[in-house]
């Protein structure tokens, strides 16, 4: 498996949820404030399991997202 990069828009009310979900399951991620009322959130998944986990859970919130692969320097 190579580690893979979720970014993705959340609407600012289900923030707090979807961070208690991913500190849960312990993985990694930052989350960026906007002027608007969303916010955006980079994941890190290191496998296909934490991959689709984390598409089911952006579904559940409302957010958009588009996934990239790291690239080996």
């Amino acid at each position: 498996d190579k580690l893979w990069k979720v970014e993705a828009t959340v609407p600012v009310a289900n923030v707090g949820e979807l961070s208690a979900v991913l500190e849960e399951y312990k993985l990694p991620y930052n989350c960026f404030k906007t002027s608007g009322e969303h916010r955006i959130f980079n994941i890190y998944c290191a496998t296909q399991q934490e991959s689709a986990y984390v598409k089911e859970c952006l579904a559940q919130r409302n957010a958009k997202y588009f996934v990239s692969e790291t690239k080996i320097l």
